[in-house]
């Protein structure tokens, strides 16, 4: 049986109650989380470095900005990736998160992107 808490809204309990009993805790939990981590006007600010471990100079990575709005070349945000993994891992629990980084070409650094991999792509 669940209580209702004096801080929860109304109608969250009401859902609460409609939706827990066809549906895992875990999922609720992730769920929840996520709420707090995506809420509108949250602000991510990045800090990026080289392979070497040296930190990039915000000045100089006009690219950072492409990566914010871009993440996984496929114009995806990081905002809107990183919901993606909050989805796959209320899903199976667990997921897998690539990040690339590609050489330096005529003394520019490559464009970094991430790439989310599901338990069900791995063997």
């Amino acid at each position: 049986m669940r209580k209702k808490r004096p801080s929860e809204d109304s109608n969250l309990y009401i859902d609460l109650i409609n939706n827990t009993v066809a549906q895992p805790i875990c999922r609720y939990i992730v769920d929840t989380i996520n709420d707090v981590l995506f809420e509108p006007g949250v602000k991510r600010n990045l800090t990026f470095c080289t392979p070497s471990g040296q930190y990039i100079d915000p000045k100089n990575t006009t690219w950072s900005d492409l990566f914010a709005l871009d993440a996984d070349l496929n114009n995806r945000s990081i905002t809107s990736f990183v919901e993606g993994i909050g989805d796959l891992t209320s899903i199976f629990g667990h997921c897998w998160v690539a990040v690339d980084m590609p050489q330096m070409h005529q003394g520019n650094l490559g464009r970094p992107y991430v790439c989310a991999i599901s338990p069900k792509k791995v063997s």
